[in-house]
This record gives C-alpha cells, sequence and structure tokens, in this order.
C-alpha cells in the first residue's frame, strides 16, 4: 500500500551567521571547512612578502590570473609593518585568493617563549582579524593564521617528548582569549617536516586539539570544537626513499586536519635530496589534501632552483614552476573558494511547509537511529549546528541513518528531483 505523509515539518534556514565566522576543521574527516560550510581543498604558493613587500603586493592580481591558485602563504617578520602584510591580505580577497599570514621570524628556534610570542603577536592584531569590512573586505570570513614557520629543530623532533606540543598549546592559548576563532595552521616540528612519517604530530596533535576544543568554550576531553590546521613541510625527510608520503592519507583519516604547507623539487643540487614532487601532487588530489609550493621567488642563490617564476607576476616559469602550475593536479585544477560565490551561504529559506509525499526524516528526536523515506531517490547531507558538513551520500526509497552520530543536533538537508529541504534533527 502506497504510504501518505500529510504534516508539517520545520525546515530551517541556516542563517549566514552559521557559516560566516570563517574557516573550522572537522575533526572527524579531516576536511577544511569554508565560511559557507564547504569543504576547501587548497593548491597555491607561497610568497615572500617580508623581503619583497612591493614586488609581491602588486604582483597578486596576476598570480590568479596566471596560476589560479586559491589560496597564498603569505611570509610576515615581526618587523613587517601591519599596513603591508594587511594590504596583502586584502588584496588576495579582492581577487578570489584565500590568505594564509604567517610569521617567519622563529624559523628553527627552540625556545618555547618565542613560540609563545608569535601568538602573542597575531593576538594583538585580533581587531583585524575579526573585522568584517576592512577596507570593504570581510577579514573574518576569509583568513587563515599560520602560527609561525618551522619552529623546532630536528633535535626537538628527534626528542620525541612533549616540548612541541605544550609549546604550540601556550602560543595559541592567547590568539583564542583575543577572540581570534578562525583556523590556525601549525607546522609540524623540525623545520615543519617531522621525523619518522610525522611522529610527533600523530602522537600529540589530538592533545593540541583537545586543549584548542577547550580554549574553544568545548571540554579538554573532546576535540569537536578545535579549529587546528597541521602543516608538514616536505624537503629532504620526505625524499625519494625517505618517509612515506603517503602517511598524510592516514593522518587526515584519524581526524587530523593536515596540509602540505611548504616542499620542492629538490633541496639539494647535488641529488642527495630529490624529492618526488608528482607524487606529493598526486597523494594530496587522491586525499582531498591542501598544498602550498615553495615559492613564487626570490630565493636566495643555494636555493634559487625553488623559485616557481622567472618574473614576479609568473608570466613565465621555472621547470619547478611550470610543473606546479600546468602540470597534473597542479595549480590550474584549483577550485575556487566558496565564499566568493556565496556572500550569503544560505542553503534554504525558513518556511512552516506542508509535505506530502516527499522525503521524510522519522523519529525526530531519535534515539539510536532515525530513517529517511522518499518516494524517489535523494541526496543528503548531514551538517552539524556549527555548519560543518558530517555525512553525506545517496538513498533510494528509504535509508536508516545516525548510529554513529553522538547525542546532540543536527541539520540534515535533503535533496529530491525536484524539491530541497533542511531539517532539524536531534538525537538524544
Amino acid at each position: 500500500m502506497k504510504k501518505i505523509y500529510s504534516f508539517l515539518i520545520s525546515v530551517c534556514f541556516i542563517p549566514a551567521s552559521l557559516f560566516a565566522q570563517g574557516f573550522k576543521t572537522n575533526n572527524t574527516n579531516g576536511n577544511l571547512i569554508d565560511a559557507c560550510g564547504k569543504n576547501f581543498i587548497l593548491k597555491g604558493i607561497n610568497v615572500p612578502l617580508a623581503w619583497f613587500v612591493s614586488n609581491v603586493n602588486n604582483s597578486i592580481p596576476a598570480l590568479k590570473n596566471n596560476t589560479k591558485s586559491n589560496c597564498l602563504r603569505i611570509v610576515v617578520s615581526e618587523t613587517t609593518p601591519d599596513n603591508d602584510w594587511q594590504t596583502t591580505v586584502v588584496n588576495c580577497i579582492k581577487n578570489k585568493i584565500v590568505p594564509m599570514v604567517e610569521l617567519h621570524s622563529v624559523t628553527g628556534n627552540t625556545d618555547p617563549a618565542r613560540l609563545k610570542a608569535m601568538g602573542d603577536f597575531w593576538a594583538k592584531k585580533s581587531s583585524f582579524f575579526n573585522n568584517t569590512n576592512f577596507n570593504g573586505v570581510n577579514i573574518k570570513k576569509h583568513i587563515l593564521i599560520n602560527l609561525a614557520n618551522e619552529w623546532g629543530t630536528w633535535q626537538t623532533a628527534t626528542n620525541k617528548n612533549t616540548v612541541w606540543r605544550d609549546a604550540v598549546i601556550n602560543a595559541i592559548k592567547p590568539m583564542r582569549t583575543a577572540g581570534i576563532s578562525t583556523t590556525i595552521v601549525v607546522d609540524a616540528v623540525g623545520y615543519g617536516q617531522d621525523i619518522d612519517e610525522a611522529w610527533n604530530l600523530r602522537t600529540y596533535g589530538k592533545d593540541i586539539q583537545r586543549a584548542d576544543n577547550l580554549n574553544l568554550g568545548g571540554s579538554a576531553n573532546s576535540t569537536v570544537n578545535a579549529n587546528i590546521l597541521f602543516s608538514i613541510h616536505m624537503y629532504c625527510e620526505w625524499k625519494k626513499g625517505g618517509d612515506n608520503i603517503g602517511i598524510i592519507n592516514s593522518i587526515k583519516s584519524s581526524g587530523l586536519p593536515v596540509i602540505v604547507g611548504e616542499f620542492g623539487f629538490q633541496h639539494a643540487t647535488d641529488g642527495s635530496c630529490d624529492i618526488d614532487e608528482q607524487l606529493i601532487l598526486n597523494t594530496c588530489q587522491n586525499g582531498g589534501i591542501g598544498w602550498l609550493a615553495w615559492s613564487q621567488k626570490g630565493n636566495g642563490s643555494s636555493v634559487a632552483f625553488l623559485d616557481l617564476c622567472v618574473d614576479w607576476n609568473c608570466t613565465q616559469l621555472s621547470d619547478w614552476g611550470n610543473t606546479i602550475v600546468n602540470g597534473t593536479n597542479g595549480t590550474k585544477t584549483a577550485v575556487e573558494c566558496s565564499v566568493f560565490a556565496n556572500n550569503s551561504c544560505t542553503i534554504t529559506s525558513l518556511i512552516e511547509e506542508e509535505i506530502s509525499e516527499e522525503a521524510l526524516c522519522f523519529p525526530n528526536p531519535f534515539n539510536n537511529s532515525f530513517t529517511i523515506e522518499s518516494p524517489t531517490s535523494f541526496q543528503y547531507t548531514i551538517y552539524d549546528m556549527r555548519g560543518i558538513e558530517i555525512e553525506s551520500g545517496k538513498g533510494n526509497i528509504s535509508l536508516n541513518l545516525g548510529e554513529n552520530l553522538p547525542a546532540g543536533r543536527y541539520l540534515i538537508k535533503l535533496q529530491t528531483n525536484t524539491k530541497s529541504k533542511t531539517v532539524k534533527l536531534q538525537k538524544k
């Protein structure tokens, strides 16, 4: 017998404020989520602003046009005037590029107090990071902040103790206390490379997440609200015959969001540090992992081979640059962040609608699982109340879901051939 359903069901508007608070991490599947609740896989390059201010700032529109990068990692030092790096941030956003600012002042430093000073530095800029209308652009919605470049030496990594973990936890706390809620990017220890297939990151990453979860108002025993994106730099530790590049997929799937924040095709001219750059690109592509190649231009003579561009506008590329920009899975395959196409970040409208023979979710609230029933095939997406996607898939006629969800409130977006609706759900 054909089932007929006719009753009132709440279809909820997901407000812009839910998504407009900036980037967040999904600490279940390791994705980076933008302010519209969409997965963002960054593909871009590092730009040496701290040493070449005018060259970098004048090149932003051309970098977008010539490389199609969707993210730029902007090198900043403690002495870089605020106006210089903030101008770069604004230029990026106006050209539909996600800006990631990073402090380069403690590269290879081992003093925890110096790493905390980097957190204090960013904390003092909180009014900028939380600004929703700075020279006509919404900084809070678009910004990523890299705490510091490559703090900790090989010895720090080799000791395999909690020094890196504790230093990072202490450094990010003042940023959160200052009200900065967006994603903080944390470089791995050991000049960003770690050792033994990112042993320290894999061992202590969850501790850092739990500390950040507490900073952001959650429990010290949970990672759900943490907003940390880990960054591995792939040079000699990850050379051919070195650490297994594929481990980054396991790191991500364990709920530790990760990117490759720097890499090159070599790091020595004598062949002792030959890096499989195409394997890095392919592995990231297959795992949905972001990456940022080093670097635009301006490298010293000993590593000048890492210049991606012959000129600052990247109208002419080096062989290395051609691989990164035009090669398989290069920047020209980058997908622009959804926030630039959807300012409102609205999924549907708030209505009370009488549904007859459309997709239904029941029971609601539910204890163990709920059922979606529909006269036709459908697609579904489950979000937590921060707007972060938890799960998505397809069904036909009937589907049971929710067994793996912890107790709490959720939003589920249903899409049939003719209608789309978003329903509030609660698991007891």
